[in-house]
Formats: structure tokens, sequence, C-alpha cells
């Protein structure tokens, strides 16, 4: 038979884990610095729209690609072209979606309404009207042009159409025309 060892009634004691040595606190200067930039980002670039703006101008003022401009368009559900003028709001969003801080400046302000310079009549020339004469084929706008003119080119024409009329100043008692 073998033995078996018999325990010992009192509980054995055993010592204590020795614990590290305390090392001091230092914050970590990473996250500092990290928190410290998050609070002071670069401002955004900022460019100034108004309301005649086209996806072409907004590109270029952005130096970005048009494609990119209208693939960001047809995400926001606006299907536009090269030449098309956009709308203030969707201006300002998409500018502020690739980073740029948009200023809306209207092109007429009311500053510029008010302080309008007015024309001296010493200033002024007399001109002439310009006069355009339009309308569908036989109502009479050679026979209205002869009159004034004073000449029969409507005679002249094959069938009565006229081919071509250029342009020519009249003169009347009142002046030219």
């Amino acid at each position: 038979m073998s033995a078996v060892p018999v325990k010992s009634a009192e509980p054995e004691i055993l010592p204590a884990p020795e614990k590290p040595a305390e090392k001091p606190v230092i914050p970590n200067t990473a996250v500092v610095e990290v928190q410290a930039a998050a609070v002071t980002a670069p401002p955004k670039p900022k460019i100034s729209i108004n309301e005649t703006i086209t996806v072409k101008d907004l590109s270029q003022k952005m130096n970005l690609k048009v494609g990119d401009i209208l693939m960001r368009l047809l995400k926001m559900g606006v299907r536009a072209s090269l030449n098309q003028r956009l709308d203030v709001d969707t201006a300002i969003l998409l500018s502020s979606e690739f980073g740029f801080d948009a200023e809306f400046v209207p092109v007429y302000s009311e500053e510029a309404m008010i302080h309008a310079e007015v024309d001296q009549p010493s200033d002024l020339q007399h001109r002439s009207p310009i006069v355009t004469v339009m309308g569908h084929v036989d109502h009479g706008k050679t026979s209205l042009l002869d009159a004034i003119r004073e000449a029969n080119v409507a005679e002249k024409e094959a069938g009565g159409i006229t081919q071509h009329i250029g342009a020519y100043k009249v003169r009347i008692e009142k002046g030219n025309i």
C-alpha cells in the first residue's frame, strides 16, 4: 500500500505577492496632440458663389474635375450638365461636401442698386432706334419695309417672295431709323 500524506490541521500561510513599484503617471502626449489637432482643425478654403453659378464655374473655383462634381450631384439626386446653373442651396451644399466654405454673394446687391450712378444729360448721345420686322410668309413685311424705304423690293422678286433683305438706315423728318 502506498502512503498518503496527511495534511496538518493548521493552514499553510503563503507569503504575499510582491507589488510592483508604482510608475509615475505620464499623460499620453500623442492623445493630447490628437485632441488639440481636432479642436484646431485647419479652416476650410472659402469660395464665393452667386445665383448664376454653373457646374463648370463651381468646379473651377474648387479646382476639381467636372466629372467629380457631376457624380456627386447624381448621388444627391440632381441630374445636371456642364453648363447648367445650380441653385444657391445646392451649390453651398455641394461645396461643403468637398470641404469648402461657400459664401453667397448676390450679383445685384442692395448697395449696388442704391448707389447706382445716374447718367448726366450732357453725357447722353442720341441713337437711332433699331427696328426688326418679323412675321409669317405673305403677311406684308417686305411691303412695309418698301413703304418706309420708298423702294419696290417685292416687285423685283420672283413670285413676290423676298429671298433676302439686309440692314439699312432710312432718313425721315425726325431723324434716322
